[in-house]
């Protein structure tokens, strides 16, 4: 393949495995530069793509395990329209569940509405079975992030009326 030519790649899709690829390039010494080659983003088919550069590359295929990540979203009741939840580090696989690889960053955006605050919990349960375990979130400005863990994990998004009140004549 020429300089400038678009090169395509298209893996094979394994049932139960996710797969990543990345083009490296290689100095003139055959050894990896570690300067990586800028790829389309893959598709629905893994289909991928990007520019060849003027040097010999090397394509990297890693397939690993897909891990489920299920979304609970609940008080949900009342509202005109159901909150919009985004989420992302992870692939869309249902209407409320997401794949991903272990040691994903995978954050969760939940929609701010008027009148409810939102907690996002998120757990997992050890392969071995027992007990639910809970995983480690942080957030930041309303959007929680944590790493996946090598187990399936369940999204507890919970929407809560804040009430209000008003004392009157009071100082």
């Amino acid at each position: 393949t020429l300089p400038g030519e678009t090169v395509k790649i298209q893996l094979l899709n394994e049932e139960g495995l996710i797969s990543t690829v990345s083009v490296v390039k290689i100095g003139q010494d055959g050894n990896e530069t570690g300067e990586e080659v800028t790829l389309s983003q893959g598709d629905a088919n893994n289909k991928w793509s990007f520019e060849m550069p003027a040097q010999n590359v090397k394509i990297k295929a890693v397939y690993q395990a897909a891990h489920t990540i299920s979304l609970n979203v609940t008080g949900t009741n009342g509202m005109k329209d159901p909150p919009t939840i985004t989420v992302t580090g992870a692939t869309q696989s249902g209407d409320v569940a997401y794949t991903a690889a272990a040691n994903s960053t995978i954050t969760i955006t939940p929609e701010e509405v008027d009148g409810y605050s939102v907690e996002v919990t998120v757990t997992q349960t050890p392969a071995t079975g027992g007990p639910e375990e809970t995983v480690s979130a942080s957030e930041v400005s309303g959007t929680w992030s944590f790493t996946l863990p090598e187990n399936n994990v369940r999204v507890s998004i919970a929407y809560t009326p804040i009430s209000t009140y008003s004392i009157n004549g009071l100082l």
